[in-house]
Formats: C-alpha cells, sequence, structure tokens
C-alpha cells in the first residue's frame, strides 16, 4: 500500500471492490431470482404498493401489516430505482453495488479524519475485500443501504466534532434517522452516540447544542414514522417487529433454561395466559405477548438467557454466512464447495479481527481514547442487539467497516514496524556482510 499512496492506492482498492462484487453479481445475474432471500419478498411486495401502503389513510387493499413489521425506506429505494430506470432485479442489484462502493468510500474518508491517511487506506481495502459485504451487495436485503448510512452518520458527526460546528451534529442525526428508516436496528444508536459529542466536543457550549441538533435531526425523521404508525394502528411503535423479537427471545431463553425444544417452550408459554399486546389484528406478532411479559420471561430465566445470546454471540461473529452465498451462487447450501468458500471468508474475517486488536493496542498505547472510543461505539452497540438467539452473518455486514477501521490500524502498524526494521537493517549491517 505504501508504494502506491494517496489517491492511486485508493482507486485501486475501488476497482477491487467493484471487480470483487461484479464478480458475484455476473455468476448470479443469468437468474435474477438468485438476488433474493426469503425477506426480500415482503419488501418487493410493499415496493410494489407503495403509493397505496404509504399513503394516509393507506389505500383499501393494501398490505398494511407489511408496513408495520418493515421500515419504509428500502421499499422506497426499491421503487425509485425500478422507476427511473425501468429495469427489474438486476437494476436494483446494480445500484447496490454503487452504494456498497460509496461505503467502501466513506470508510476512507472517515478513516483518513479519525486515522490518518495510511490507516485509512488499509481500512478501506479490507472492506473492500470484505466477502460477506460484497455478498450482501447482491441480495434484496437492506443490509448494504443501512450499512451505508451508518457509515455517514459517522462521518458526519466525526466532522463535527473535528471542526467544533455543532450543526454538523445535526446532519448526523438525520443520517441515522434514514438509516433507521432503512432498518430499525439502530433506534436506539443516538443515544449510545451522545457520550461521543459529550467527550468529544472541545468547544464551549458545543457538547449541548451538538446533542440537541443529533437528537433533532434523528427524532425528526424516526418522529414522522411512530406518528404514520400511530395513525394507522393507534399505538406508537416504530415498528410490529420490536415486540415480535423480544417474544422470539423469551421463548428461546425458556427453551434452553428448561432444556426443551422450541415448540415445547411455545406451548408452555401460551399455557401460562400471560399479558398480551394489544391491537393483535393489526399488529400481528409472534405469539402476542406484551412486552412487559416477554421482559418478564427473560428475567425469570437468565440461564436460558445467557445460553442463547452466546449462541447468538457466537454467529454474529463467526457465521459464515452459507445461505447468503449459497442462494447467490445456486450452490448447495450443504456442499463442499460452499463450506470451503465459507471457511476462505471466516479466515478473512478472522484476519481482520485479529488486526483490529492489534489496532486497539496501538491506539491505547498512543493514548487516543477519543478515536477508539469512537470506533468502537458501534461495535459494542451492535453486539449487544446481536445477542439474539439466531444472529446471522448479514447481521455483521453493517459492523463490518468499523472492525475494518481498528484493522487499518493494526496493519499500518505492523507495516511501520517492517518499515522501521529493514531501514535499521541497512543502516547497520551485520559485520563480515557485505
Amino acid at each position: 500500500m505504501s508504494a502506491m499512496p494517496g489517491r492511486q492506492g485508493l482507486w485501486l482498492l475501488m476497482a477491487l471492490a467493484l471487480v470483487m462484487r461484479l464478480g458475484f453479481y455476473s455468476v448470479a445475474a443469468e437468474d435474477p431470482q438468485r438476488f433474493l432471500m426469503p425477506d426480500s419478498v415482503g419488501y418487493l411486495t410493499l415496493a410494489a404498493q407503495a403509493v397505496q401502503v404509504y399513503s394516509l389513510p393507506p389505500a383499501e387493499g393494501s398490505d398494511i401489516t407489511k408496513s408495520l413489521n418493515r421500515t419504509p425506506l428500502y421499499p422506497l429505494f426499491l421503487r425509485a430505482v425500478q422507476e427511473v430506470t425501468g429495469g427489474g432485479l438486476r437494476c436494483v442489484v446494480l445500484t447496490q453495488v454503487a452504494v456498497s462502493l460509496a461505503t467502501v468510500l466513506l470508510v476512507w474518508r472517515l478513516g483518513t479524519m479519525l486515522l490518518g491517511p495510511g490507516p485509512a487506506l488499509w481500512a478501506a481495502l479490507l472492506l473492500a475485500l470484505d466477502p460477506t459485504s460484497a455478498v450482501y451487495a447482491n441480495l434484496l436485503l437492506t443490509e448494504t443501504l443501512f450499512t451505508c448510512g451508518l457509515v455517514l452518520g459517522a462521518l458526519l458527526l466525526a466532522r463535527a466534532l473535528d471542526q467544533r460546528r455543532a450543526s454538523g451534529a445535526a446532519g448526523c442525526g438525520l443520517a441515522l434517522g434514514l438509516a433507521t428508516l432503512v432498518r430499525p436496528a439502530s433506534l436506539y444508536l443516538p443515544v449510545f452516540a451522545l457520550p461521543l459529542v459529550l467527550f468529544g466536543a472541545r468547544g464551549r457550549g458545543l457538547w449541548w447544542r451538538g446533542t440537541a441538533l443529533l437528537l433533532a435531526g434523528f427524532l425528526v425523521l424516526a418522529g414522522a414514522w411512530v406518528w404514520r404508525n400511530q395513525q394507522v394502528s393507534g399505538q406508537m411503535v416504530f415498528t410490529s417487529m420490536e415486540a415480535a423479537n423480544l417474544n422470539f427471545r423469551a421463548v428461546w431463553a425458556v427453551a434452553d433454561q428448561r432444556g426443551i425444544a422450541f415448540d415445547e417452550a411455545l406451548a408452555a408459554i401460551d399455557a401460562m395466559r400471560l399479558p398480551q399486546a394489544p391491537g393483535r389484528h393489526v399488529l400481528k406478532q409472534f405469539n402476542g405477548l406484551s412486552k412487559d411479559a416477554s421482559v418478564r420471561l427473560m428475567l425469570e430465566n437468565p440461564t436460558g438467557l445467557a445460553k442463547s445470546s452466546l449462541r447468538g454471540l457466537g454467529w454474529y461473529f463467526f457465521g459464515p454466512g452459507r445461505a447468503g452465498l449459497a442462494q447467490l451462487l445456486n450452490w448447495d447450501l450443504t456442499g463442499t464447495a460452499v463450506r470451503l468458500a465459507s471457511a476462505l471468508g471466516m479466515g478473512f474475517v478472522l484476519l481482520v479481527y485479529a488486526a483490529g486488536l492489534w489496532g486497539c493496542r496501538v491506539l491505547i498505547r498512543e493514548r487516543a481514547w477519543r478515536t477508539l472510543c469512537f470506533i468502537l461505539v458501534f461495535i459494542v452497540y451492535f453486539s449487544i442487539l446481536s445477542a439474539a438467539p439466531e444472529a446471522y452473518a448479514r447481521f455483521r455486514v453493517p459492523v463490518m467497516p468499523f472492525f475494518c477501521l481498528l484493522g487499518g490500524v493494526g496493519i499500518s502498524a505492523m507495516m511501520e514496524r517492517v518499515r522501521a526494521r529493514r531501514a535499521t537493517a541497512n543502516i547497520n549491517p551485520t559485520p563480515g556482510k557485505p
């Protein structure tokens, strides 16, 4: 990387990212159905009904339940791409490939601001070569667009703190709001990001103005969607899936605590006649339990909750992502080819983790606490959120840019050490050798 500094190295790694993503695309493009995962069907349904579903009041016959289960921006993105290009699934996937490339560029820019040009190039290269990110750029799921929104929000916040401009925090809030309208996983991220404003602000009054503007920018968008759902369903919810996810975790907590099958735990919970969530005729949930009942079950089954959470974290950090790869390439999910490709992909992820741990050591040694905390906030938040019974490799995609930032620090430091040793060896050659 040092041989091709600056923008020459950037364009090279962007070309590598493009080749890798188009490689997957070219294999799958002959059959556009390969771009679809089970969740893709719901998004396509909402995209087709976008005008009817998202009007107020929604048109009769539109699928209101799906619109409460899913946030609106990804279906609208699908509809917009199809309307503008006049194409089908191939055009949507190519647009997602472009968004994925934009994310690599944003990671380079964020890394340059936080870490310097060397680590930034290595971070962008790691993300460019990440197999999981390349695979999901070619699948009709929210991960690619969501990841781009997260990195954009992080970049805007870093710039606001660097330039000591509180108004920049509003841009961060808006970017995170848009990301949350793509996928609700970042709903509570602004609360985690507030300490970054508090400890990163160096100007007088910047911390409270930055905090207020970040939250205001986020709540304008998130609040508008909650208001819409309240108008449609009579309840103030961001999505009905939040309660369903709590139900799911509660059932698994009971199952793992008692050592029984999932279906047995579900039957046992139904027999308890715990409080049900209101509005079930509109908000179809996993098994209809209220949030309080789900939380109560998890607290009453702490061992089971711990087991299921640790299992989810294992899949989140080390899941090979075979399902997406097999779907895209039309391979047998249990076949040798998928297993080998997954092993290679997992080896790459482990390399990023190892470099990231070394990067943490470097930042700690340099006392770069603000930078380290800035990156770790995103990693810790999504790690906590992904401690679910069945986390998938796709949950790791939005966090890979931040793992890669740490990995860029580690690799850059190791390369600097190698160069220093070579320089020392050239200055002080071994006695007796020419």
